[in-house]
Formats: C-alpha cells, sequence, structure tokens
C-alpha cells in the first residue's frame, strides 16, 4: 500500500503541473521571440559563465531514498526585468521567473547539493526499480512549451550541469509549427524543440491539442491572454461569450525536502 501510494503521488507530481489563470493585455517582454529561426535563441542577460559543472554522480541505491522533490515553472522575463532579483509584478508573478531569480533558484538547489535525475530515472525509482541515483536527487520541469522559458533556462542548466524535463501542450507546439499568429514566436514549435541541446532537455506529455483552457470569456485559450497586445476585443452587452468558461486550472507549488 505505501509502494502503491508513494507511486501515485510521484507520478502526479511529474504530470500534473497545474498553472495560473492570470489575463495579462499589456507589458514588456524581456525576450523577443525568433520564430523564424529553426533553433530559440540563447539569452544570457545576467552573465551566466560559459564554463560548466559536471554532472552529479549515482551513488546511492534508490531504495534508500525515500523521496524525490519535483519542481515545476512556466515562463521567463515575460513583462519582467530579467536582471531583477524577483518579478514582482502581480499580474506576471503567478506564473513567470526573472532570469537572476531562475538562476538563483538553481544555485541554491547546486549548493545544497541536489543534483538532477532525468524522468526515466524517476520512474525507475518511483516503481522500485534497482539503480543507483544522486545522494540528493530531484526533477526539475517546466510546463508548456513556452519560449522564452528555454532561452534563458538553458546557459543556466548548463552552467550547472543539470538537466530539465519539458511537460509539452502539443496543440502548443502544433499550431506554433503551423504557424498560427496566436502561438507562432511564443510557444516553441515542433522544429525548435527539437533543435533544443540534447545533454540539457528532455521531453513529456502535458496536455493535448486543445492545450489550456481558461475561465476567461474573452480569450478562448489560456496563453494568447498573456502576450501583450493580443487580447480580443471584449464581448458587446448583451451578446454570448464566444467560449464557455472552464474551472480555474490548479496552481503548482514547490516542495524541497
Amino acid at each position: 500500500m505505501v509502494k502503491r501510494r508513494r507511486l501515485t503521488e510521484a507520478l502526479a507530481g511529474v504530470v500534473l503541473g497545474g498553472v495560473a489563470v492570470v489575463a495579462i493585455a499589456t507589458g514588456a517582454q524581456g525576450f523577443t521571440p525568433q520564430d523564424k529561426s529553426p533553433y530559440i535563441p540563447a539569452v544570457n542577460a545576467i552573465d551566466v559563465p560559459a564554463t560548466s559543472y559536471a554532472p552529479g554522480a549515482d551513488t546511492k541505491p534508490a531504495r534508500k531514498i525515500g523521496s524525490i522533490p519535483v519542481i515545476s515553472w512556466h515562463q521567463m522575463d515575460n513583462g519582467c526585468v530579467p536582471t531583477a532579483a524577483l518579478c514582482a509584478s502581480p499580474e506576471y508573478a503567478g506564473t513567470n521567473v526573472t532570469q537572476r531569480q531562475f538562476y538563483d533558484e538553481i544555485s541554491w538547489l547546486y549548493t545544497h547539493g541536489y543534483r538532477t535525475i532525468t524522468a526515466g530515472q524517476y520512474v525507475a525509482w518511483a516503481t522500485g526499480q534497482d539503480l543507483l541515483l544522486p545522494a540528493k536527487p530531484v526533477l526539475l520541469t517546466v510546463d508548456d512549451g513556452i519560449a522564452n522559458f528555454y532561452a534563458g533556462a538553458t546557459p543556466v542548466l548548463r552552467h550547472f550541469g543539470y538537466t530539465m524535463v519539458s511537460m509539452v501542450v502539443s496543440g502548443f507546439a502544433q499550431s506554433a509549427q503551423d504557424k498560427v499568429r496566436q502561438y507562432v514566436g511564443w510557444d516553441a514549435s515542433w522544429t525548435q524543440l527539437r533543435n533544443l541541446p540534447s545533454d540539457v532537455w528532455e521531453f513529456a506529455f502535458h496536455a493535448g491539442p486543445e492545450g489550456h483552457s481558461t475561465d476567461d470569456a474573452t480569450c478562448a485559450y489560456f496563453y494568447p491572454c498573456q502576450r501583450p497586445g493580443s487580447r480580443p476585443p471584449p464581448t458587446r452587452p448583451g451578446s454570448r461569450p464566444t467560449s464557455t468558461p472552464a474551472s480555474p486550472p490548479r496552481r503548482a507549488s514547490w516542495a524541497i525536502g
């Protein structure tokens, strides 16, 4: 029963990364998307060193590890200055970090002995398989597939010798691939995801063709509402909304053990 409960909670921690609904009409972006390129340009606004730490050594039997923290992020530098210690704007901070904030968070993990593992290692541990893991393993994830996060996170993760699992919304990636206006240049396309460095990134499924719904009747999907200037005109009084409000998604939380 204990193993079954641990497995259920562990897999839920990987798969069910929630998002907070934040409707954003205006604001400055620190990341300038390059939708015509098959690559996502790296952003290094805080002078992340080019040198890299060695990846953590696998020295501890998985059966001796009682819990593994799973941490989830969503966006980077959307409406926030990349060098700011925190993304303090109430409109942007719910699902967003600055590059400096992300660097400091990853640096804290590294200096406290945490080393990243892959999704495969996490599943093997959760299912009771016999393998070696770092003494203090952690699984890092990012939800949805927004290009600004890959741009700013890649140099930080590479510097610390860390890896991350990207939970992709297939509808966002396909719409970006098909040059749909609301998504192209904001979400990473399949081609851009494929070209991310394999020593840093791996991928898992997060949501399907429709992506995230929203309880905002003026916006059919969640993230198009966060693109400055992209909100559709408000519905006229007396007219019916074009979409049915959905239940608010669950908010993700941090858990460090």
